[in-house]
């Protein structure tokens, strides 16, 4: 799967009573659309995952692949504490038509590298679908560094990572050691500095409510390649 573009974490509006707020969202899905933005991360962090059971992360899966349908790509967060939630969650995207999935370290752990190598491994054997890896330490309380990648880049269905971390020389590694890991920006205030490496996609939280400059910067600072 290639990504490229623009691609939005999609909010997940609520009501006061704490339930998902499905008629503001499919307001906000058709927004996207319109824009032509290129993706859709559903159930990432900007997505509040954490403050969703287990049946809701579901619904939200099925309501976005049925208003979003193949208007644009389609990446499920299916990060989870528990390595069968995740895999649960991740084989229910997969079935509903989901074309990759984006994985973190589990949070509070503080997994080893070598731990989170095998949680990562462990969910990539079971599901079987592109993994767009997520590095962001400053949540996670992990970070993705060498050994964990030696354990996890033999295996081909890591094929992208979602760098959001506040240490940039992680963004020139990737690119000069992992030439076919495709590299997306997880850093609004970043994005110049990741296309000067080669990255061709930025998952921008403001593209819930600007998605139209994001794909103006993208148009000048990838396609035209000024940089």
């Amino acid at each position: 799967m290639k990504i490229k573009g623009i691609y939005t974490p999609v909010v997940t509006p609520f009501r006061k009573n704490y339930e998902i707020d499905f008629g503001s969202l499919e307001k906000i899905l058709k927004f996207l659309l319109k824009k032509k933005i290129h993706g859709i991360v559903v159930g990432g962090t900007t997505g509040e995952y954490f403050s969703l059971n287990f049946q809701e992360r579901i619904q939200l899966f099925e309501f976005v692949k049925k208003i979003v349908g193949n208007k644009c790509q389609l990446i499920a967060g299916t990060t989870a504490i528990n390595a069968n939630e995740a895999i649960e969650l991740s084989l229910i995207a997969k079935y509903l038509g989901y074309k990759c999935i984006l994985l973190g370290s589990p949070p509070y752990s503080q997994p080893t590298q070598e731990e989170s190598a095998q949680f990562f491994l462990n969910i990539a054997k079971k599901v079987q679908i592109p993994i767009m890896m997520y590095n962001f330490p400053e949540k996670m309380a992990f970070e993705i560094k060498e050994p964990f990648l030696k354990k996890v880049m033999s295996n081909k269905f890591f094929t992208s990572i979602k760098h959001n971390s506040s240490n940039p020389a992680m963004i020139k590694h990737f690119a000069s050691n992992y030439p076919s890991l495709q590299i997306a920006c997880g850093n609004d205030l970043q994005f110049l500095e990741f296309c000067t490496w080669g990255s061709e996609s930025w998952i921008g939280g403001m593209s819930n409510c600007f998605p139209q400059l994001h794909l103006d910067i993208y148009k000048n600072a990838v396609m035209k390649k000024i940089l």
